[in-house]
């Protein structure tokens, strides 16, 4: 009779960190971080001069 082989089973799953995709994951959330915080202090300043009357809609 012939058995067939298996591979070999770890004993810990791989680390899903080491992977190229979590790695492309991650500068894209650190880019999306920086984009908001330039946006929020966009914003900010935005709603100094209305408040201040400097900014005018026309």
């Amino acid at each position: 009779m012939s058995q067939k082989r298996s591979a070999p089973v770890p004993d810990e799953p791989p680390d899903p960190s080491n992977s190229p995709i979590f790695q492309k994951l991650i500068e894209l959330i650190e880019k999306q971080s920086t984009v908001l915080e330039r946006q929020a202090q966009c914003l900010e300043t935005l709603e100094k001069n209305v408040l201040k009357g400097s900014c005018r809609i026309s």
